[in-house]
């Protein structure tokens, strides 16, 4: 291949458009693009390619036959023949050796730019039909698209190829043999050189968080905790606003309880880490998106128990409910406690070279059940609480 006569192919080439190197899609969101590519064009998960990095998707073509028949899979909306890709000629669209998901997208987004097919900043495809005078959204220009994705003849479509004639690339770059694969090389490792980066950060964050963790477990004290509690249950029924008192057990009971969820948070930080280890920034958002998800259903739940223990108080005023609010809380808290000591024991094992490895997943490639499959081990112990009504 000819060395590149500016210092750098993708200095040389401007029309990237809006993506920029650190950008990411969460795994959900590849897949949710995925289904909605999938959904629009009438194509399965495995023939659409998309991109982690936020270049369109696209579909994976077919060569057809010699003479341009076949190019369109029997599945295809004919809405989606609109894409250029379908169109391209064989040579650009054709997989190179080695040539991965990730390259190839972003290969065919050069290509499809060069060749004025795609909008830089919108990232929208200007379609190629317009040309031949095909409407696919009128009944006759859908009825020749599928006539012609079943295989009927039609001398146009057969030939309509867009080559690399149409190209417009900076002369610096046209020089280079296959220079889509050259700056598609480049600018993905642009791409992962400035993702590793985020994830160093993502990283550095999670362990001080992690550091916090270590020393909010240090300083948990039930008793400390639970004491505006026990005086607001003292005032309720001797004498005085029962509104205020009322008011007053629910601010400090919803405080006790925040204190809870914060242990179970702290928890499923931890969990993460060992679980992903230093997997990607993507990987970890997602779990810590998910595990808010699930503990927020947690939180609910418990808060709705703690209200039916409310219920009996207010109801019947005694000690003996008193006492069993606060069991229920005690038994919330020590739940969340040991749940937080043991994956802190897990984490001080990892640290020190124990038998918890730390391995790197490719981005997205973590199963969800690997990730999340207990996730609600925490929120357990708060549900065995109602044990305690």
């Amino acid at each position: 291949m000819t060395e590149p006569a500016a210092d750098s192919l993708s200095d040389a080439w401007r029309a990237v458009g809006r993506i920029l190197p650190g950008d990411v899609l969460l795994p959900s969101e590849v897949e949710q693009e995925r289904a909605a590519f999938s959904a629009e064009t009438g194509l399965g998960p495995e023939a659409i390619v998309v991109s982690s990095f936020g270049y369109p998707s696209v579909p994976r073509p077919i060569a057809g036959q010699f003479d341009g028949s076949y190019r369109l899979p029997p599945t295809l909306e004919p809405l989606a023949a609109r894409d250029p890709t379908w169109w391209l000629d064989d040579q650009t669209k054709s997989r190179r050796a080695g040539e991965d998901d990730e390259l190839y997208i972003i290969r065919i987004h050069l290509e499809l730019l060069a060749r004025q097919l795609v909008d830089p900043e919108s990232l929208v495809f200007h379609h190629p039909l317009r040309a031949l005078g095909i409407d696919v959204r009128t009944p006759s220009g859908r009825a020749r698209i599928q006539a012609y994705r079943d295989g009927g003849a039609d001398p146009e479509l057969c030939a309509l190829v867009l080559g690399p004639e149409l190209q417009e690339v900076p002369e610096e770059v046209a020089v280079i043999e296959d220079w889509s694969s050259a700056l598609a090389e480049e600018l993905l490792v642009t791409h992962l050189q400035a993702y590793e980066e985020v994830a160093a950060e993502c990283q550095a964050a999670v362990t001080a968080m992690i550091a916090g963790v270590a020393a909010e477990l240090r300083d948990a004290d039930f008793d400390s905790a639970s004491a505006p509690l026990e005086t607001a249950l003292s005032a309720f029924g001797a004498g005085g606003s029962v509104e205020a008192s009322r008011r007053g057990i629910h601010a400090a009971l919803d405080e006790l309880l925040d204190q809870v969820g914060s242990l179970v948070q702290d928890e499923l930080i931890v969990r993460g880490e060992l679980t992903l280890g230093s997997a990607t920034v993507a990987d970890i958002l997602e779990y810590g998106g998910r595990a808010r998800e699930i503990y927020e259903s947690g939180r609910i739940d418990l808060a709705r128990d703690a209200d039916r223990l409310l219920g009996l108080l207010y109801g019947e005023p005694g000690s003996a409910t008193k006492s069993r609010l606060l069991a229920f809380c005690r038994t919330a808290w020590d739940g969340a406690i040991r749940a937080c000591e043991l994956t802190m024991e897990e984490w001080d094992r990892h640290q020190a070279g124990g038998s918890t490895p730390r391995r790197r997943a490719p981005l997205g490639a973590v199963p969800a059940a690997e990730i999340y499959g207990d996730i609600a081990g925490p929120l357990r112990p708060l549900r065995e609480g109602q044990g305690n009504a």
